[in-house]
């Protein structure tokens, strides 16, 4: 009696008699890592009509036979398979176990139109972010909101290409993504020649969970995985009917909504106007300008986050009992974003800056609803979250804007768009600003630290509320100023003033170092 067809979710150990009628998703080969040039293992990733999925994999030995009879997309039924179990360190499948194809295995093509020809399983990007452990293969997709220049680098030897960009969910989650080799070149000539006013969806099968700095995110595998860089695929065209509802059109892209995405850190840091805090203060200019300052403490007068628009980050308002975005002028969905007051000081003085979103999570490590949900709103002595001190005593390159409120209005707290704690670039920054940079780490300079910490989380001082990251002037008040202190010589400034960027280039940060602050003093080398 011939085998009736077995389910993929009922295989187990010991199984025999075993009839698939599944279709291959996906195929692919790895090399023998003594001899490159040879294949070692294939592997294949089946699914049956109900969706189940399951890895089979085949020695080196019978490639060329599995290569002659079997085509990734299409059906087959398949007979003769051992069982064993699912060990893969980078599981392709929640599977408890998978199949070994052996040299009786055997494949017959069918056409079999219950069978979808693709099947995704998305992963939250929420859930990526709260994983902990490397140890699987997931599906994702995602808008493209940020990007590196592809680079190439060495590892264990051995050079690479990569790409770093930065993909947001249709809830405005946001994960880093590496691509390396020939992902990393395909995505990068497919950014050149996208048209820059439509946003720019991937959808990546099989790609790894991988930690970037501390924080989850994920990498192609280097075998295996699929990029699929595709505006007609239905998942795609499904996609972009859910960012901020399927009854808003879509029109921003992503240099619309970050800037002029194609500049990388190192170029935008290193290239733009530098000027001190001094400088900031007595500027007649309405510029974007680079600072070389550290946190000394944080406004714990002032809420540490808002309620954000879901399209444009500005702030939510509550009207009627519903949700209204003023700059939209509709209602719209809302999530929680950073908004941090922080104080920064060099040696010529301090002032007020306004850390948006990426410009927190990037060294805390943890977005704003994380913190929420597991401390609560308000529970806090301080005012904010302790995972927040993090920050205090980092010495950070700022990429600050100087608005017409800043100008004309006395506003003393400045918008932040970028920034970097990477001590190469801060070195970098440095010589090419003709800069000496002394670094104080004596008790003398710890209880100067406390001190001020102490007194900006203590003092009653007037602020303005800011507004978000994505607005040309924050939303100020007139009368409501920081007050500022000044020191020493005013600095001379470059006179190369970049253009405006929006972006944060993710994992440029360690939130590992310590708290203590090392002062920084700025003078112009003799």
């Amino acid at each position: 009696m011939a085998p009736i067809i077995t389910p993929v979710s009922s295989i187990v150990a010991g199984k025999i008699n075993i009839k698939l009628r599944v279709r291959v998703i996906n195929l692919w080969t790895v090399p023998d890592f003594s001899r490159p040039t040879e294949d070692n293992f294939i592997h294949l990733l089946l699914m049956d009509e109900k969706l189940g999925k399951i890895q089979a994999t085949a020695k080196k030995t019978l490639i060329p036979k599995i290569r002659s009879l079997v085509q990734d997309g299409a059906a087959y039924e398949i007979q003769n398979v051992l069982v064993a179990h699912n060990e893969i360190r980078y599981r392709c499948t929640g599977h408890r176990w998978k199949l070994n194809l052996i040299d009786q295995t055997k494949f017959t093509k069918i056409d079999c139109n219950t069978i979808p020809e693709y099947h995704f399983e998305f992963v939250p990007f929420k859930e990526i972010l709260e994983s902990t452990k490397e140890d699987r293969h997931v599906d994702v997709i995602g808008r493209v909101v940020e990007r590196d220049s592809l680079k190439e680098k060495e590892v264990l030897g051995k050079k690479s290409m990569v790409l770093d960009i930065t993909l947001e969910d249709t809830e405005g989650n946001r994960i880093h993504c590496s691509l390396w080799d020939t992902y990393a070149i395909r995505m990068d000539a497919y950014l050149t020649v996208h048209d820059p006013n439509s946003p720019v969806i991937v959808v990546i099968h099989l790609c790894k969970l991988k930690k970037y700095y501390a924080t989850m995110g994920i990498s192609n595998a280097f075998y295996g995985t699929k990029l699929i860089l595709d505006d007609d695929h239905p998942v795609v065209k499904e996609f972009l009917s859910k960012i901020d509802g399927a009854d808003v059109e879509v029109t921003q892209g992503v240099s619309q909504i970050t800037g002029s995405l194609i500049v990388p850190l190192a170029e935008d840091m290193l290239q733009s106007r530098m000027m001190t805090i001094e400088d900031l203060i007595e500027s007649s200019d309405q510029c974007v300008v680079i600072v070389l300052a550290s946190i000394i403490g944080i406004e714990a007068e002032y809420s540490w986050y808002y309620d954000a628009c879901t399209k444009c980050a500005g702030r939510i308002k509550i009207i009627a009992g519903r949700m209204f975005c003023p700059r939209c002028n509709q209602s719209r969905n809302a999530v929680p974003r950073f908004k941090l007051h922080v104080q920064v000081m060099d040696n010529t003085g301090s002032t007020s800056f306004i850390l948006f979103d990426r410009n927190v999570s990037n060294y805390v490590g943890k977005s704003v609803q994380d913190l929420i949900d597991s401390q609560g709103q308000g529970n806090n002595d301080k005012g904010y979250p302790s995972d927040l001190d993090v920050l205090v005593g980092k010495k950070m390159l700022f990429k600050v804007e100087i608005t017409d409120g800043n100008l004309h209005l006395s506003w003393r707290n400045y918008g932040v768009k970028r920034t970097t704690d990477d001590p190469d670039l801060i070195s970098q920054f440095s010589k090419r600003h003709n800069l000496k940079i002394t670094i104080d780490d004596d008790e003398d300079c710890g209880e100067d630290v406390a001190l001020t910490h102490a007194a900006v989380v203590s003092e009653n001082v007037k602020m303005i509320e800011g507004g978000d990251s994505n607005k040309t002037e924050l939303d100020q008040k007139e009368g409501e100023k920081t007050p500022c202190s000044k020191s020493g010589e005013k600095r001379s400034a470059d006179a190369d003033v970049s253009a405006e960027v929006g972006i944060d280039i993710l994992g440029e940060r360690s939130i590992n170092k310590p708290r203590k602050l090392k002062s920084v003093k700025i003078e112009k080398a003799a």
